[in-house]
Order: C-alpha cells, then structure tokens, then sequence
C-alpha cells in the first residue's frame, strides 16, 4: 500500500482503519516495536511511514500528547547483575515471582501491569497502568555488569504529564536506593 501524508494528519484516508488494527494488537501498550513491526510487515510500509503512523497513533490515543512524558534514572548498585535482577524482579518492585512475558502484576499499591521482555541479569520490560497512569505506560530497566558492580538504567515513557514524570522520577530513584541497600 503506498501511503501518502496529507497537511491535516490524515494518512491516505486510512487513518482511522490503521488505528482500529492498531488497537486490535494491543495499543499503545503493545509497544512502538511490535507494533511498528507489524506495521512494516503487514502494511508493507517502510521504516519513515511506519514512525509516522506511530507517532501520529500516539499523540492520538494520548490525548494529543504524542508519547507522553519520558524520564531516565540511573544508578550504580555494588552487587552484581544476576543479584540485581533477583532484587529488581521480586517483592522489591511488586512484579511478583515465577515472571514470564505475558504474565500480569499487581504491586498492591494501586499500580499493575504487563511483562512485555525479560532477559535475565540484563532487561525488564513491563507497562505500568494505574489510576494515576496513561495508558501507554512502559518501564524499561537495563542492567549492564560493570566489574563486580551493576549499572542500572530506567526508563519510563508515556507519562501523561510534567507531574507525573517529576513523581515517578523520585519514586524511581527511591526504588533503585532501597534496590542498593538491599544488594548490601
């Protein structure tokens, strides 16, 4: 199909029809990658329409925000990557045990979610959905083995607003603190 992209956003008369299949394959929440993947190949659209059926779906489904929010927190725990997947993939997240993608979580403190990718000492991925949350939530943290230390990255994008990224910023770095004492 060859898509051409018109002053007022809309793509090829085909707005609303790419959107429904969109949300038909999870929404948002699916994730850019598998849903610009499907995109790629069922749509047949090359790498630039696919991110501009994206970022238009995006700022559709978000209420005009595009992706939403994103912050990053970092820290360096003493303790190596498995021991710091162990503590980040258990009760201290709320994620619970026996995690596989595609399982679903509840904290018990009013936020649940989706495991979308795990990798073992290296990658959790998960939506983050909650009263207080868009939809499109995602959580991505990265562990990098770094001698007998592990880095750690977090990423959170999608957040609805400044307050909510401000909020999550803290609550996150305070998550990765009591990570670090717990690897103690």
């Amino acid at each position: 199909m060859h898509v051409t992209y018109k002053a007022d956003r809309e793509i090829d008369g085909q707005t609303e029809k790419w959107y429904a299949q969109l949300d038909a394959r999870g929404g948002p929440a699916a994730g850019r990658k598998a849903l610009g993947e499907w995109l790629m190949k069922t749509g047949k659209l090359d790498a630039w329409w696919t991110t501009t059926v994206l970022v238009e779906y995006e700022k559709a489904r978000n209420g005009g925000a595009g992706g939403g929010y994103n912050i990053c927190v970092t820290k360096s725990i003493n303790a190596t990557a498995e021991a710091v997947y162990g503590i980040l993939s258990g009760p201290a997240l709320g994620l619970g045990t026996g995690l596989q993608e595609g399982s679903r979580f509840d904290d018990g403190d009013g936020h649940r979610g989706m495991i979308k990718k795990l990798t073992v000492a290296k990658l959790l991925r998960f939506t983050w959905e909650g009263e207080r949350h868009g939809p499109s939530e995602i959580v991505e943290i990265k562990l990098s083995a770094a001698g007998a230390k592990c880095a750690v990255t977090l990423n959170h994008s999608g957040l609805p607003d400044r307050a909510a990224a401000d909020g999550m910023r803290a609550a996150w770095a305070e998550l990765l603190r009591r990570a670090q004492e717990l690897a103690a």
